[in-house]
């Protein structure tokens, strides 16, 4: 986004609301979601857009992700074109499609955060609420350019550690997850500090308290109590315990000096 001359990540953030919005309308598969915004991100790493043409670049990614991921019942390229309120006509379309295919070498086998997400999920053993809230977390994470700068794993695992904090789940991490994820806890306290701050800023509400995580079926997840305080407690934990074993360090070190002389 920082070679981009009339975008910037709030107007990114925007297109990727509404993206995901088209995605739950046509209940298409999760990948596609996480695949369509890992598409529209490369092509925007690479080539300068316009800001008008940026929910153009947004659909056209969904509509690679979708012939990519989706088995049947995507939507067709007219109905696109419907979303988008006829500002863009059907040859319009597949005309940016192919542009963004070459731009990307027509290279889509990338693992997005929702591969290591389903791994993740399953190795915390959690319940359905500890999923969605998981995914809640990852939704925030994609809306965000600020992640960016984090692997997609990462990303995966600290939404899985936000939600086991946001609902006091018992370890918050165990042996398990720092197993299948390859991340000790303290690894992933910024990326996880980032996301319990997503929660809680008024942009955020405004996004997703109203729509589907607030929904009866989605056990309300979003009305949890961020759980910034636990980090808060568990990284200070981390903070005495580091300075401690350097005292030890220190004192075992000074402990050697006066035996050698």
């Amino acid at each position: 986004m920082n070679s981009q001359v009339e975008l910037d990540a709030e107007m990114r953030a925007n297109v990727s609301y509404w993206l995901i919005q088209v995605h739950e309308e046509y209940q298409l598969m999760p990948e596609t979601l996480y695949l369509t915004l890992q598409i529209m991100d490369h092509y925007l790493s690479i080539q300068t857009v316009k800001r008008r043409t940026l929910k153009f670049v947004g659909i056209s990614s969904m509509l690679i992700a979708c012939k990519y991921v989706e088995k049947r019942g995507s939507p067709k390229v007219h109905d696109l074109v419907s979303v988008c309120r006829m500002t863009y006509n059907t040859s319009y379309i597949l005309k940016m499609e192919k542009r963004i295919l070459n731009k990307l070498d027509w290279s889509l086998t990338i693992p997005t955060m929702y591969v290591f997400l389903v791994r993740f999920i399953k190795a915390a053993h959690g319940d359905k609420q500890m999923e969605r809230m998981t995914f809640f977390f990852s939704e925030l994470a994609l809306m965000h350019y600020s992640m960016i700068i984090y692997k997609p794993s990462m990303v995966a695992a600290s939404a899985v550690y936000a939600a086991r904090c946001t609902l006091k789940i018992l370890p918050y991490w165990t042996k398990t997850l720092e197993y299948h994820t390859g991340f000790k806890s303290y690894q992933l306290i910024n990326c996880t500090t980032e996301l319990l701050n997503f929660q809680t800023s008024e942009d955020a509400e405004k996004r997703m308290k109203s729509k589907k995580y607030s929904e009866l079926h989605f056990d309300v997840v979003t009305l949890n109590t961020p759980a910034l305080k636990i980090l808060e407690i568990i990284k200070n934990a981390l903070v005495k315990l580091f300075l401690k074993i350097v005292k030890m360090l220190i004192d075992l070190d000074m402990f050697d000096i006066k035996l050698s002389s």
